[in-house]
């Protein structure tokens, strides 16, 4: 375009007897610099035209400049996302449907306002039962399937695509695990350019380090790369386990170490994750181990603890207590734990023993997960493993009369409980230090503690 041509255009603009809008769609597709160059000389003229840009990504020009002169409106994907009242107006108007409470906060959940994937789910429910259920709705519906691949799979490099599959394995993703999974070092490039594309992805940090993908397009691309590529699902899986099992997350580790069905590895997370099974993150470590095949495993020690801790999260204290001596007959066997999980498998026997009433043998067991703790690489897992072991003693000393003893024991306890995922120990803990008030005669302080446990 030259000069001319340009300093044309603008004196037609100027001239228009009124104000006039001029909408350009899909200006992501203009790559031209000249192109970029008159526009920018457009909006920086003052006239009766008002522009409007519709774009997948900021356009290069001075929007910074545009900013500051008070004369740019940004509309975002959050202003666009639906409420409550929005979702209900398009259901009734749309689909004749009036949505229930519960029904409405699963549309919210699911499509997080994604006004077309609220369109799709409405379109869903019409088509469905009259309870409303969006079952079987998610990013693998056909509808939401084929809406994804041609706004966003299909629009990325090959390479790209395979980043987003990858990396879709895990719930959040930052630059260092990205670069985990897939290798190459530009993980948190590639996650600041989907950004900035729209990509269904947004950070979920101020810094801009952590960020998710939408659910819908995440479950999308999780059945994919499963259905499509099972081994990279495995590689990818068994790269995020090993990176959460590095940075002190074995929860975490352990559900990825599942899903890449590496077992060895699972049992080295739940070795980690351990002391978790009377923490906050029990029910996450339950769930992880019933999704392991025991018995079509190769039997060994680490695997048969791994059993018994299942047992101890199910609740089945006395099939635990099998578990627990087949792992013993392994060891005189020859088979080989690490420190940390032979002071687990002493805590799961103090369980066991305490199920049988035996407080003799709680405070053997005890004292012998004591001394595994002893031997074992400092960590969250051996501090917890620590804690709990000592809270069995103390509560077998306090059951057979040593008041004292067991209260200086369960001081210590609640002192270094924020040291390890042990939050369901600790209110045992304090429990039996408002027992201990109780066997001293101190009736309103043992009332104070058991009211704040409760």
């Amino acid at each position: 375009m030259t000069d001319e041509v340009l300093l044309a255009v603008f004196r037609g603009l100027d001239a228009l007897p009124e104000p006039t809008l001029l909408v350009l769609d899909d200006f992501h597709v203009i790559t031209n610099a000249e192109v970029m160059t008159a526009l920018t000389d457009l909006v920086s003229q003052r006239s009766n035209v008002h522009l409007v840009l519709l774009t997948r990504i900021d356009p290069p020009i001075p929007m910074h400049r545009l900013r500051l002169a008070g004369v740019l409106a940004e509309v975002g994907a959050s202003d666009l996302a639906f409420d409550g009242d929005a979702v209900r107006r398009l259901a009734s108007g749309a689909e004749s449907l009036e949505l229930s409470d519960s029904t409405l906060s699963e549309v919210l959940a699911r499509t997080e306002g994604w006004p077309a994937g609220v369109r799709l789910a409405t379109m869903y429910l019409a088509r469905g039962d009259a309870d409303q259920s969006l079952e079987g709705f998610g990013g693998t519906d056909r509808s939401v399937a084929e809406y994804l691949v041609s706004e966003v799979l299909q629009r990325n490099t090959s390479d790209v695509r395979d980043f987003l599959l990858r990396t879709s394995v895990v719930e959040v993703i930052s630059g260092p695990l990205a670069d985990a999974i897939v290798a190459g070092g530009e993980g948190h490039a590639r996650l600041e350019a989907l950004v900035e594309a729209n990509q269904f992805i947004t950070s979920v940090n101020p810094e801009r380090t952590v960020f998710r993908y939408h659910p819908m397009l995440r479950d999308l691309l999780l059945h994919t790369l499963q259905h499509d590529d099972p081994v990279g699902f495995r590689e990818a899986n068994r790269a995020a386990a090993t990176w959460y099992l590095a940075h002190r997350h074995p929860v975490r580790a352990l559900g990825h170490a599942v899903a890449a069905e590496d077992w060895d590895l699972a049992a080295q997370a739940f070795f980690e994750a351990s002391p978790s099974v009377v923490g906050a993150r029990g029910v996450a470590l339950r769930d992880h181990l019933r999704s392991v095949p025991f018995a079509s495993l190769e039997p060994s020690a680490a695997r048969e603890l791994c059993a018994a801790g299942l047992e101890f999260c199910e609740g089945h204290f006395f099939a635990m207590e099998g578990h627990v001596e087949e792992v013993r007959k392994m060891l005189r066997a020859g088979d080989r734990l690490p420190p940390v999980a032979l002071a687990f498998l002493e805590n799961l026997a103090c369980a066991a023993a305490r199920a049988r009433g035996d407080e003799d043998s709680v405070a053997t067991a005890a004292e012998a997960a004591l001394e595994q703790v002893s031997h074992a690489a400092p960590g969250p897992a051996t501090e917890g493993n620590r804690l709990i072991a000592t809270t069995q003693y103390a509560v077998a000393l306090l059951r057979t009369g040593d008041v004292s003893e067991a209260r200086a024991r369960l001081t210590v306890v609640v002192r270094d409980t924020p040291q390890g995922d042990v939050a369901l120990m600790l209110l045992g803990a304090r429990s039996h230090l408002a027992w201990c008030d109780l066997a001293d005669g101190n009736l309103e302080s043992a009332m104070v503690q058991a009211r704040s446990v409760i």
